[in-house]
């Protein structure tokens, strides 16, 4: 009876009335509001990604027929940022049947604590070419381009400080080379600087330029580019080039066009030109379709009209390198995000 009379005085002198309903989660979290120790900023995680799976059937060029299903990506990414937003992070990994394994693509903490820039650390895409992004399926076409492929910087391990001053955004990086995930050990290294200028009216322009140590050589690689989005249109176009081979021989054009025609229906044409050891001259028409519920619905033609050079990296594309003027790509892919 003591020990009862003990309970109910303390929560009278408490302010809670004894018929009051509180469980233990509710006591908990009166307490922690009183106690600035228990409130520390938290982390927030979320869990997202995408599969993309469909059908190709190529042709031309001198080859034999092809065609089939296949699974283009599926990737799983944990994300999240400190309720401050001085701070977040990236964790991804992805299935392609290319590699035909679940490997690593990003880890990375972004620092934005900082007045003199923002500082990204890890595995993850530096800002250098606009036509490699971190995901494909923000890209009009959902996917990657052959010149992205085989021109871009790729990922790598290192560090990145960027920063905004108005309408202009800079970005400097370091790391162990283009495309190069070997870790510590492989001593290539990369080093390189972009910048984005937003004009107006829907119209940026872009420029970089970036050195790769490669073994025993060292490639200079520079990219520039403009992109154009208004109402229902947007484009891009983006040349790089680099002179891997002592000359700047190998380089790329690369120009989108999207139109959303209906609301869920958008249009899009890309031609790709250039030279690398072999010639590049690809024409791609399609269109994404809206299914709803983060599905996509995307159908294209490609034509080449040129041998495509064997040095092309043409992995997820349904190109196969190497072949004679003529090769024609048809694919249908869905593209779910969650």
């Amino acid at each position: 009876m003591k020990m009862i009379n003990a309970i109910i005085a303390s929560l009278a002198l408490s302010g809670v009335a004894v018929g009051q309903d509180m469980d233990a989660l509710d006591r908990v979290q009166i307490d922690a509001a009183t106690r600035a120790s228990l409130k520390p900023d938290w982390m927030s995680m979320n869990l997202g990604g995408f599969i993309q799976t469909g059908w190709q059937y190529s042709n031309g060029g001198d080859l034999p027929a092809e065609n089939g299903f296949f699974v283009q990506r599926a990737r799983l990414e944990f994300s999240g940022d400190m309720t401050n937003e001085s701070m977040s992070y990236q964790l991804s990994g992805e299935w392609s049947d290319s590699t035909g394994s679940f490997d690593l693509l990003d880890a990375n903490i972004t620092l934005r604590m900082f007045d003199f820039a923002n500082i990204r650390v890890g595995r993850f895409v530096s800002d250098f070419y606009q036509g490699f992004v971190d995901n494909p399926t923000h890209l009009t076409t959902k996917n990657y381009s052959v010149s992205a492929l085989t021109f871009s910087q790729g990922r790598g391990d290192g560090v990145e400080l960027f920063r905004s001053f108005g309408d202009i955004e800079v970005s400097a990086f370091y790391n162990n080379g283009f495309d190069n995930l070997g870790g510590v050990g492989s001593n290539n290294y990369a080093l390189g600087i972009s910048g984005r200028y937003y004009i107006g009216d829907g119209l940026s322009v872009t420029g970089a330029f970036a050195s790769n140590s490669v073994g025993t050589q060292t490639v200079n690689n520079l990219t520039a580019g403009g992109a154009y989005v208004s109402g229902p249109w947007d484009a891009s176009v983006d040349f790089i080039i680099n002179n891997e081979g002592e000359d700047f021989n190998n380089w790329s054009l690369v120009s989108t066009v999207g139109y959303q025609c209906t609301d869920d229906f958008q249009g899009f044409a890309q031609w790709e030109f250039g030279e690398y050891d072999g010639h590049l001259n690809l024409l791609t028409v399609g269109g994404n379709y809206d299914l709803g519920h983060n599905i996509v619905w995307t159908n294209s033609v490609g034509l080449s009209m040129n041998t495509l050079g064997s040095n092309f990296v043409t992995d997820n594309t349904g190109w196969r390198a190497g072949s004679g003027g003529g090769q024609w790509v048809a694919r249908s892919v869905i593209t779910f995000g969650f």
